[in-house]
């Protein structure tokens, strides 16, 4: 039976578990405290409930005593048991490239002995000159030659290595990227990055406050999965202050701009005009628009239905997600002109179909590479910026399409809810505090309407108010 000791308002529970290799008796415990509100019957059944508990898992051999388990053997844990199977695979990506700072910092840390100070002592790290690592690479002389004698040019570089033209033609040309393209294109190749590839520039930058914010959110993750584990009693990651990030103000176009913006976009391939006009008629988010098949599209009702999104992740691809919630999964209601773009459009695949005859995959998406495949779901990002560029447009980057939707619509009065179901939100509590900056204009108008109708009751009433 487990050993209980009460103290005040916590209680510490101790099992016997049979001698180690050098004869010493195994005694692990545990310290729950009370929490306030219970009654004196409710705490000793918690205390109870919670010792039975305890004491099956360390018989079962599951438990873990977060004094003798280092963060990083905890971190490989809680990969292997929870975040491979349970996450989504940008989200494991991202925790990934925070996890490696916050090992290599506090990793050989006992989990159960971490405290509040060696995280914020960890924060004030991150925030020192010289912690990036974000160096930039050049391909050299022995990558020109391996693509000369594979007669390898730009574009199939870009199809190859799952890259952007645009990055391919940089690659070619000696023109410097970033380590995580490099490694990307080296394993698509089946080459090495130090025998094909050159640092140029060395790190040392400050990270953002708000990549500092992530490492903190990564971090707290981490420890309150060890928390509901019964690794550690408390997360001391909930006990610091999360790292204050200067928001920015978020861009969209003016109704005047984006009315300029779709002018210019009339002399632009029908593929990017598509492009655009899905993006900004119906808010959806990038990767859902690389997502899109013509199955889901319903031409005689003018409806779009998003149930998916593209994704691509170095040394992964290009592959095929469920959006990012259960409420992203929606049907939304095209306007003419958007669908009569987007029927333009289809067409001009269809010819291009039949011009790569036999070349052409069937993939059944809407929009892809010239030969049918899925296409990167970056792409429309890199020609949006290059389009704003030459015609001296705002500086809004792609996403800012969904923003201007969301914007224009609050602005002529449609309802959060509306507003927020077009968007694929969870929650309209979700749209008004994403865009409760653009609720003042229709509070505006509300009020000048007020005011024009009550003034014009005074008018025709010699001033005189009448109930």
């Amino acid at each position: 039976m487990a050993n209980i000791r009460i103290r005040g308002n916590s209680a510490t529970i101790q099992v016997s578990n049979g001698f180690d290799s050098a004869g010493e008796r195994i005694r692990p415990n545990m310290t729950i405290e009370r929490e306030p509100g219970m009654t004196d019957k409710q705490w000793e059944r918690h205390i109870q409930k919670t010792a039975i508990e305890f004491e099956e898992r360390v018989k079962k051999g599951v438990y873990l005593d977060g004094n003798k388990i280092t963060l990083a053997e905890f971190v490989d844990l809680w990969r292997t048991k929870y975040a491979q199977k349970e996450l989504q695979p940008k989200t494991l990506f991202e925790y990934e490239r925070h996890i490696a700072r916050i090992t290599k910092a506090m990793g050989h840390l006992k989990i159960g002995k971490i405290q509040p100070l060696h995280i914020l002592e960890f924060y004030n790290n991150l925030a020192e000159q010289g912690v990036r690592e974000d160096n930039l690479y050049r391909a050299n002389k022995k990558f020109t030659q391996y693509l000369k004698d594979n007669n390898i040019n730009g574009t199939m570089l870009a199809e190859l290595t799952a890259t952007n033209v645009k990055t391919s033609r940089k690659l070619i040309n000696g023109e410097n990227t970033n380590k995580e393209k490099a490694s990307q294109v080296c394993e698509r190749l089946d080459i090495s990055l130090k025998d094909y590839f050159e640092v140029v520039k060395q790190a040392g930058g400050v990270l953002s406050e708000r990549t500092i914010q992530h490492h903190h959110r990564t971090l707290s993750a981490i420890l309150q999965k060890a928390v509901e584990w019964q690794v550690i009693y408390e997360n001391p990651a909930r006990r610091v202050t999360a790292p204050k990030v200067t928001e920015k103000d978020m861009r969209y176009f003016e109704e005047d701009e984006i009315l300029r913006l779709f002018e210019i976009l009339q002399q632009e391939h029908i593929k990017h005009q598509a492009w655009i006009y899905i993006a900004a008629y119906i808010g959806c988010r990038l990767g859902e628009l690389g997502g899109l098949r013509w199955e889901d599209v319903n031409f005689n009702e003018n409806l779009i239905s998003i149930h998916q999104a593209s994704q691509t992740l170095p040394g992964k691809g290009i592959f095929i997600k469920d959006p990012k919630n259960e409420s992203s999964k929606r049907t939304v209601s095209a306007s003419p002109a958007a669908m009569r773009i987007l029927k333009e459009y289809q067409i001009w695949q269809k010819e291009q179909r039949l011009a790569m005859g036999e070349l052409w995959v069937d993939s059944g998406f809407i929009f892809t590479k010239v030969n049918g495949e899925i296409m990167n779901p970056n792409t429309p990002t890199q020609w949006f910026l290059s389009f704003r560029r030459r015609n001296n447009l705002p500086d809004v980057n792609f996403h800012g399409l969904r923003h201007t939707n969301a914007a224009i619509l609050i602005g002529e009065g449609v309802d959060i809810q509306t507003v927020g179901g077009r968007l694929g939100h969870a929650k309209p509590t979700t749209t008004g505090k994403v865009y409760s900056h653009f609720l003042k204009k229709p509070d505006e108008k509300a009020s000048q309407k007020l005011e024009e109708k009550f003034n014009g009751k005074k008018e025709k009433d010699g001033g005189q108010v009448v109930n």
